[in-house]
């Protein structure tokens, strides 16, 4: 990815969404510059369809950000979790999201490179739950902004999504099968 238009999207299906549901998304990178980079992300602005986020924001840590499309509410309310330190660039490095489910910031877990990273949670009270919305999920950018700047391991160890929350085990478990593959 060039950091300035490389991306995929895939078309809404009800799979992506996990309204009361847990999930687990990550990938394999290797940046060339982290600063503002969209991993993998199912959100979309206009017409309030935002779901959630697994970026790199622009301190270059990685960040799970979940909005709940509740049009009763104003705003629209989001829980968040960011690293507490700056992902490395310039080497492969294995980055995950997990979260459990409920309304609380809390249940996000963010890995690196297969252990559990000090982050800090910012919760909304009035965030109920995630919302199935429309928007497509894209890989590498963000609504046409935030593209992603580097590499991204595909194939059997690609990026990916799961509907459940991954244990700290599994998520040891798919680092040691990337490191050998990539030979890391």
């Amino acid at each position: 990815f060039n950091g300035t238009a490389e991306e995929a999207d895939s078309p809404d299906a009800a799979y992506w969404s996990r309204a009361a549901g847990a999930f687990s998304v990550g990938a394999w990178v290797n940046m060339v510059d982290a600063t503002s980079s969209a991993i993998l992300s199912k959100f979309t602005t206009a017409g309030d369809l935002r779901e959630w986020r697994f970026i790199l924001n622009a301190a270059d840590k990685l960040q799970l950000i979940l909005s709940d499309e509740n049009d009763a509410v104003t705003p629209n309310a989001t829980l968040d979790t960011v690293a507490d330190a700056a992902l490395t660039q310039s080497a492969w490095v294995f980055v995950v999201a997990t979260y459990d489910g409920t309304a609380n910031a809390s249940g996000i877990n963010l890995y690196q490179d297969g252990a559990l990273v000090a982050s800090t949670d910012t919760d909304d009270v009035n965030f109920a739950s995630l919302r199935d919305t429309t928007s497509v999920v894209e890989l590498g950018d963000t609504e046409n902004a935030n593209f992603f700047d580097g590499y991204m391991a595909g194939g059997p160890i690609g990026p990916f999504f799961v509907q459940a929350e991954l244990t700290a085990d599994q998520v040891s478990r798919l680092y040691n099968i990337g490191r050998r593959a990539l030979a890391v």
